[in-house]
């Protein structure tokens, strides 16, 4: 599993967190870094996972509470048409990331990037690197904890079928891994997910405290308001 750890739900997270969130990530940017309110979501699996449990085409729509959607849609089957694009419709202009090159706003306001072109991976390099040299740490790891959070959102509104709330993520019981696995172990991963039948996982209720025992013939303790 190990080494197919792409088609492991418990190792690579599946593929809307795995490689669709960075466009998660974008969402989240775009939604000025705030929790989406709920999500609803599909996805199944068409080809056969290699011998895995991850679905192979997802999509999730994002609602905040001022009642805008954002839709997510992803998959990863050989032959058949795909790109990689972010699309930001406003009332004024359409932005479009991945589509030509460059980024660009095609409205009222038409613009087009026309700086150098770098390599992304050298420019968040770049900039950890001078960040280091002057003491003045990047920590980005509030926005990467709110992206991955909002992608395991969309997957379990697929993975379920049911509308999944802001609130019920953040109290989620899931755990798709055990914790004390080692190098040897023989582990069996969850079953293919099944919308309508997998269930999103909540802790369990606390259990009312039970009033004491009354001696024979005392009526119970009551609780005061």
């Amino acid at each position: 599993q190990v080494r197919n750890w792409y088609n492991f739900s418990w190792l690579s997270g599946d593929s809307l967190v795995e490689q669709a969130v960075h466009s998660v990530d974008k969402i989240c940017w775009a939604m000025g870094d705030k929790p989406p309110m709920s999500c609803i979501g599909t996805g199944g699996r068409q080809i056969p996972a290699e011998d895995g449990n991850i679905f192979d085409h997802f999509h999730a729509a994002y609602e905040w509470e001022n009642g805008l959607v954002c839709n997510m849609a992803s998959r990863q089957i050989k032959g058949c048409q795909g790109h990689n694009q972010d699309i930001i419709r406003g009332e004024k202009g359409v932005l479009v990331i991945g589509k030509g090159g460059v980024p660009f706003i095609d409205g009222e306001k038409r613009w087009r990037y026309k700086g150098e072109e770098k390599n992304m991976y050298d420019l968040e390099h770049e900039a950890l690197f001078q960040s280091i040299r002057k003491g003045e740490a990047i920590n980005d790891g509030d926005r990467m904890m709110l992206s991955t959070l909002v992608a395991i959102m969309g997957r379990e509104a697929a993975y379920t079928g049911q509308l999944i709330t802001w609130d019920q993520m953040l109290a989620c019981a899931q755990d798709l891994a055990p914790d004390d696995l080692k190098w040897g172990d023989s582990f069996t991963p969850s079953a293919m997910p099944m919308p309508g039948i997998t269930k999103f996982l909540l802790p369990e209720p606390p259990k009312p405290e039970e009033a004491p025992a009354s001696k024979e013939g005392e009526k119970p303790a009551q609780k005061k308001a």
